[in-house]
């Protein structure tokens, strides 16, 4: 299913594998939305038992898989105590979802990738 306002979609492709395309412009900055957004796909593709594997890739026109963690996020004036706490706590769900799940994940990385998106 495609919707224009998300920054995570899902493709399914034949074989059990799943497309998840990052698609935040301008450089998929990984911010609190993206990794709720993250979070609840891995939990969605995990349920549905036809899914055996997922391949996170980019839906950029720029050469950029991900500009990494959103600075603002981490950044004292730019944020407040409580969202920083719930943008890591929900990172660090979305991560330990995607590092246990059963299903084979894999990352196709073309272009830029630092810091935040070398955990995908």
């Amino acid at each position: 299913s495609w919707c224009p306002m998300a920054a995570v979609t899902v493709s399914k492709q034949g074989d059990g594998i799943a497309v998840v395309t990052l698609a935040k412009e301008p450089v998929n900055t990984m911010n609190l939305d993206f990794w709720k957004e993250l979070l609840s796909t891995m939990e969605t593709l995990e349920a549905d038992k036809e899914v055996r594997a997922v391949i996170f890739q980019s839906g950029l026109k720029r050469s950029v898989f991900t500009a990494g963690l959103d600075i603002k996020e981490l950044y004292a004036p730019a944020t407040s105590q409580e969202r920083q706490g719930e943008f890591w706590t929900t990172l660090s769900k979305a991560l330990v979802k995607i590092y246990t799940t059963p299903m084979a994940t894999a990352a196709a990385i073309k272009g830029q990738c630092p810091a935040g998106g070398c955990c995908l």
